[in-house]
């Protein structure tokens, strides 16, 4: 995980992603290939995860797919826990 953190921070890409929208097609073609890679990365930690939280690895995987263009829509892995209101 540090290293796809660390790619995240060199490689910015929200940068890229303003870029692209302001109609730089480097930027819209460097953001496919950064997205790409810290898609395969999650990847790779889903399937870390399969010893220790087999139900969410397998939920991650199957959001992220087989590899293809398009992922699944996203859905929550756990439960959002509710913190009682203060009084």
């Amino acid at each position: 995980m540090d290293e796809a953190n660390r790619y995240v921070v060199e490689n910015a890409p929200w940068t890229l992603a303003k870029a692209e929208k302001n109609g730089d097609q480097d930027a819209a073609a460097r953001l496919d290939v950064v997205l790409r890679t810290l898609v395969d990365a999650e990847r790779l930690v889903a399937d870390e995860l399969t010893l220790f939280l087999p139900g969410a690895a397998r939920r991650v995987a199957a959001q992220l797919g087989d590899g293809g263009d398009e992922l699944a829509k996203p859905t929550p892995l756990f439960p959002r826990i509710e913190l009682p209101a203060d009084e």
